[in-house]
């Protein structure tokens, strides 16, 4: 009993060194100030768990406040304190990574190093969990382009018992092809499938949508460079690449939006734009 006052007064001191830093007059706001986990074992050994416990709830508070690409970067501070305080609590791992990734246009996601990072680090503690297994996977492939590492691993992960029988032909895949979006919405579909419990299925499907939308952007380019090569300048609207034949469907935006060709030549997405609107506030 003797350990509990400290360990009050500490938990009080921590509630107020834990908050994120106000965002006055800076343009990226700085990560939340935490102390170092080498103290919090010294203090509270016999406590790590409660801890733990107490920075999964701010990995979950910051969750759900979170608005910007920063905002969401903020999570993988408290998740990862509350990984290293209690490393045997695997369900923060894997929420951590799928729900820091976010989307920021053509293909490309922000605060992946950091998803990637939980994940290798629950492959250290859970070697034969299948779902951190193929989410990590999936960020080697989708996020790093790491086709080879990302094929490797699934390849490993398809000779575990109750692992799904798609990993082998997936490996495959990924060996042969070098991987490529729709290597990545087979991976996310299958994820959100998978997922345990309704957050870490919902970010698997907001991303699956990312993805979709990403294909048809793509798609939207290519017959852009077919149109450019052939007539010799960039086309201005979508109309203009199906009435020549170079692009095969209008294509759809699965986030609610509209696909357009910007003034560069490129395919956007009139939702996408207004989420970076928000990202870069």
């Amino acid at each position: 009993m003797r350990w509990l006052l400290p360990l009050v007064l500490s938990v009080a001191g921590l509630s107020a060194l834990s908050r994120p830093p106000r965002e006055d007059a800076i343009a990226h706001p700085l990560p939340p100030l935490l102390p170092r986990v080498e103290w919090l074992h010294w203090i509270g050994a016999a406590y790590a768990e409660l801890l733990a416990d107490y920075y999964w709830i701010q990995t979950t508070h910051q969750t759900g406040e979170a608005q910007t690409v920063w905002d969401y970067k903020n999570i993988y501070p408290y998740a990862r304190m509350t990984t290293e305080l209690d490393p045997s609590f695997r369900y923060p791992y894997i929420f951590a990574a799928a729900v820091l990734p976010c989307a920021i246009g053509h293909g490309k996601f922000a605060n992946t190093a950091e998803s990637t990072d939980m994940l290798e680090r629950a492959l250290v503690q859970f070697p034969d969990n299948i779902q951190v297994r193929i989410s990590l996977a999936y960020n080697w492939s989708v996020f790093d382009r790491n086709y080879r590492r990302a094929a490797r691993l699934a390849e490993e992960t398809s000779h575990l018992p109750g692992a799904p029988a798609y990993l082998g032909p997936l490996a495959s895949r990924l060996y042969a092809q070098g991987g490529d979006i729709e290597a990545g919405i087979a991976f996310t579909r299958t994820l959100a499938q998978s997922a345990e419990d309704p957050e870490t299925r919902d970010a698997m499907e907001k991303r699956l949508k990312d993805l979709e939308l990403e294909g048809e952007l793509q798609a939207v380019d290519r017959a852009a460079g077919f149109y450019r090569a052939r007539v010799g300048h960039a086309p201005t609207d979508i109309e203009t690449l199906l009435k020549s034949g170079d692009l095969d469907h209008a294509p759809t935006d699965p986030l609610g939006g509209v696909v357009f060709i910007g003034e560069e030549g490129r395919a956007h997405s009139s939702r996408l734009d207004r989420r970076l609107e928000v990202y870069e506030k």
